[in-house]
């Protein structure tokens, strides 16, 4: 998440624990987790060219963040979530606000008590979506075909992985699509419509 989110611009990385986090720190192992983010961060900043290194919080706790998030628009992926998509939203606040705070959830999932939580303090909720593929026509983009999903069962260490729903397709019409890259570019997930394989 911080290389990814560094390289497509995030501005701030607020890690934090709620009741269903698995991995729970210590102080001296918070602290090379710091250090480790913060290289990662730093490296991903210098890869994609930006100027600045985005700030990186130290871990907080759930109350904590919701106090933060109160003052934003905030916005939380949550698998429960059936009919407000990330592209409804964009559509009625973009114009409103310069910054949008994404709270993902720990790999348990928020509890229904920390979702009311957040509801009450004016957090919006968005549906699960995954990037499926880039539409074109005639070799021009003109959109982003997202599945909604919901979370599978817990492994072994807990972490629920997201599970498409099938006949849940959404386009989010668009003609310019920036991806984060990694080391090395990978385009054996992206599928093209009607243009280049």
């Amino acid at each position: 998440i911080i290389q990814k989110g560094t390289e497509i611009g995030v501005s701030a990385f607020i890690p934090f624990t709620s009741k269903r986090t698995v991995v729970q720190l210590n102080e001296k192992k918070e602290q090379k987790r710091l250090e480790r983010w913060h290289k990662i961060a730093k490296e991903a900043a210098e890869q994609a060219h930006r100027g600045k290194i985005p700030t990186l919080f130290s871990v907080m706790e759930w109350k904590e963040v919701l106090e933060i998030a109160k003052d934003n628009f905030a916005i939380i992926a949550y698998e429960q979530e059936k009919t407000q998509s990330l592209a409804r939203i964009m559509d009625q606040h973009l114009d409103k606000y310069q910054h949008i705070m994404l709270m993902v959830g720990p790999e348990g999932g928020f509890t229904e008590e920390e979702i009311e939580e957040a509801i009450n303090e004016g957090i919006e909720l968005i549906d699960l979506s995954i990037p499926k593929r880039i539409t074109s026509v005639n070799g021009a983009v003109t959109g982003v075909e997202f599945i909604k999903a919901e979370l599978g069962k817990a492994d072994a260490d807990g972490r629920r992985r997201p599970v498409p729903i099938e006949g849940s397709e959404a386009i989010i019409e668009c003609d310019v699509v920036i991806q984060a890259i990694g080391q090395v570019v990978s385009t054996e997930s992206v599928k093209f419509s009607n243009g280049p394989e």
